[in-house]
Protein backbone atom coordinates (compact mmCIF):
# COMPACT_ATOMS: atom_id res chain seq x y z
CA UNK A 1 0.00 0.00 0.00
CA UNK A 2 1.26 3.50 -0.83
CA UNK A 3 0.35 6.89 -0.82
CA UNK A 4 1.42 6.74 -4.61
CA UNK A 5 0.34 3.71 -5.96
CA UNK A 6 3.37 3.15 -8.93
CA UNK A 7 5.91 1.05 -7.70
CA UNK A 8 8.51 2.27 -10.44
CA UNK A 9 10.75 5.28 -9.05
CA UNK A 10 9.29 8.50 -9.69
CA UNK A 11 10.16 11.92 -9.96
CA UNK A 12 8.54 14.21 -7.23
CA UNK A 13 5.28 14.95 -8.51
CA UNK A 14 5.15 12.18 -10.92
CA UNK A 15 2.45 10.14 -8.71
CA UNK A 16 0.33 7.77 -10.76
CA UNK A 17 -3.55 8.35 -7.77
CA UNK A 18 -5.27 11.62 -7.21
CA UNK A 19 -4.88 12.81 -11.19
CA UNK A 20 -1.05 12.94 -10.06
CA UNK A 21 -1.25 14.69 -6.78
CA UNK A 22 -0.59 11.44 -4.80
CA UNK A 23 -1.30 12.26 -0.79
CA UNK A 24 -4.31 9.36 -1.29
CA UNK A 25 -3.86 6.13 0.51
CA UNK A 26 -4.04 3.63 -2.84
CA UNK A 27 -3.63 -0.19 -2.94
CA UNK A 28 -3.89 -2.77 -0.69
CA UNK A 29 -2.00 -5.32 1.75
CA UNK A 30 -0.34 -7.90 -0.59
CA UNK A 31 -1.22 -11.24 -0.61
CA UNK A 32 2.41 -12.38 0.66
CA UNK A 33 1.04 -10.30 4.17
CA UNK A 34 -2.27 -11.18 3.63
CA UNK A 35 -1.05 -14.51 4.37
CA UNK A 36 2.07 -13.63 7.01
CA UNK A 37 -0.16 -11.27 9.39
CA UNK A 38 -2.39 -14.13 10.31
CA UNK A 39 0.44 -16.63 11.41
CA UNK A 40 2.55 -13.05 13.08
CA UNK A 41 -0.41 -13.09 15.27
CA UNK A 42 -0.66 -16.35 16.41
CA UNK A 43 3.07 -16.15 17.58
CA UNK A 44 1.69 -13.13 19.76
CA UNK A 45 4.01 -10.62 17.30
CA UNK A 46 1.90 -7.71 16.60
CA UNK A 47 2.08 -6.11 12.71
CA UNK A 48 1.96 -3.34 11.53
CA UNK A 49 2.66 -1.52 7.56
CA UNK A 50 4.36 1.07 6.08
CA UNK A 51 2.66 3.26 4.21
CA UNK A 52 5.14 4.14 1.45
CA UNK A 53 6.66 6.98 0.05
CA UNK A 54 6.22 9.92 -1.79
CA UNK A 55 8.75 13.22 -1.95
CA UNK A 56 6.38 15.44 -3.55
CA UNK A 57 5.21 18.14 -1.31
CA UNK A 58 2.09 18.77 -3.38
CA UNK A 59 1.05 15.03 -1.59
CA UNK A 60 2.18 15.88 1.71
CA UNK A 61 0.20 19.18 1.24
CA UNK A 62 -2.85 17.17 -0.13
CA UNK A 63 -2.65 14.12 2.42
CA UNK A 64 -2.19 16.84 5.55
CA UNK A 65 -5.28 18.80 4.35
CA UNK A 66 -7.20 15.40 4.04
CA UNK A 67 -7.04 13.96 7.81
CA UNK A 68 -10.43 11.94 7.90
CA UNK A 69 -10.88 10.66 4.27
CA UNK A 70 -7.37 9.18 5.39
CA UNK A 71 -7.81 7.93 8.88
CA UNK A 72 -10.88 6.26 7.06
CA UNK A 73 -9.23 4.62 4.12
CA UNK A 74 -6.52 2.48 7.05
CA UNK A 75 -9.33 1.93 9.06
CA UNK A 76 -10.96 -0.22 6.12
CA UNK A 77 -7.56 -1.86 5.20
CA UNK A 78 -7.38 -2.49 9.03
CA UNK A 79 -11.01 -3.80 9.22
CA UNK A 80 -10.16 -6.52 6.16
CA UNK A 81 -7.04 -7.41 7.47
CA UNK A 82 -7.36 -9.00 11.15
CA UNK A 83 -3.83 -8.90 13.17
CA UNK A 84 -2.95 -5.84 11.58
CA UNK A 85 -2.57 -3.40 14.62
CA UNK A 86 -0.98 -0.54 13.08
CA UNK A 87 0.30 2.21 10.21
CA UNK A 88 3.96 3.91 9.83
CA UNK A 89 4.15 7.11 7.42
CA UNK A 90 7.41 8.29 6.46
CA UNK A 91 6.82 11.56 4.46
CA UNK A 92 9.86 12.90 3.11
CA UNK A 93 9.33 15.56 0.52
CA UNK A 94 12.51 17.22 -1.01
CA UNK A 95 11.03 20.52 -0.73
CA UNK A 96 11.51 22.32 2.93
CA UNK A 97 8.27 22.52 4.56
CA UNK A 98 7.12 25.87 5.69
CA UNK A 99 5.71 26.43 9.15
CA UNK A 100 1.99 26.69 7.96
CA UNK A 101 3.20 23.13 6.17
CA UNK A 102 4.39 21.75 9.85
CA UNK A 103 1.59 22.84 11.42
CA UNK A 104 -1.05 21.66 8.98
CA UNK A 105 0.76 17.83 9.78
CA UNK A 106 1.05 18.37 13.40
CA UNK A 107 -3.16 19.02 13.25
CA UNK A 108 -3.09 16.21 10.45
CA UNK A 109 -1.08 13.63 12.61
CA UNK A 110 -3.04 14.62 15.81
CA UNK A 111 -6.58 13.97 14.27
CA UNK A 112 -5.63 10.96 12.38
CA UNK A 113 -3.69 8.83 15.21
CA UNK A 114 -6.84 9.40 17.54
CA UNK A 115 -9.33 8.48 15.20
CA UNK A 116 -7.41 5.54 14.46
CA UNK A 117 -6.57 4.69 18.25
CA UNK A 118 -10.14 5.02 19.01
CA UNK A 119 -10.51 2.02 16.72
CA UNK A 120 -7.58 0.01 18.46
CA UNK A 121 -5.24 0.73 15.50
CA UNK A 122 -1.45 2.49 16.54
CA UNK A 123 -0.51 5.18 13.72
CA UNK A 124 3.23 6.39 14.12
CA UNK A 125 5.65 8.59 11.62
CA UNK A 126 9.18 8.77 11.08
CA UNK A 127 10.45 12.21 10.94
CA UNK A 128 14.12 13.70 10.10
CA UNK A 129 15.45 16.54 13.11
CA UNK A 130 18.16 17.80 11.10
CA UNK A 131 19.09 21.47 10.77
CA UNK A 132 17.66 22.56 7.15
Amino acid sequence: MALCSSSIPKRPGSCTNNHGVGGVITGDVSQACKRMIPELTKLGIRSELWLGEDDAMSSARYLSTHPQQTASALLRVAKRNPGLVGFNLDPEPEEVPTEQDLERFGDFLGQVTKTLNAGGIRFSVAVACDAR
